[in-house]
C-alpha cells in the first residue's frame, strides 16, 4: 500500500489551538457505495462568533475532505 495514500483524520481540537477560541464546525457527509466504492465526505469551518452558521468570513476557513475506497488492487 502507497503510504503517502493512507487515510488521515483531522483533529478538530488541535485546529482550535492554530485559529483561538472559536468553535470549529464539521459536517460529515452521507456515506455512498457506487459501483463497489464507498465514498465519504467532511466539511470543516472555523465558526468564529459561536453561531453555528457560516457567514461572515468564516467560509475562508473551510477545510473539505473527500475519500474514495475501492478496495484492495490485485
Amino acid at each position: 500500500m502507497n503510504n503517502i495514500l493512507s487515510l488521515k483524520k483531522l483533529n478538530v481540537k488541535k485546529l482550535s489551538k492554530i485559529y483561538g477560541t472559536g468553535l470549529w464546525r464539521n459536517t460529515t457527509g452521507p456515506t455512498k457505495v457506487v459501483n463497489g466504492c464507498t465514498t465519504e465526505s467532511t466539511d470543516t469551518y472555523y465558526d468564529s462568533n459561536g453561531d453555528g452558521v457560516m457567514n461572515n468570513k468564516e467560509y475562508e476557513t473551510l477545510l473539505m475532505c473527500a475519500s474514495i475506497d475501492c478496495g484492495e488492487i490485485k
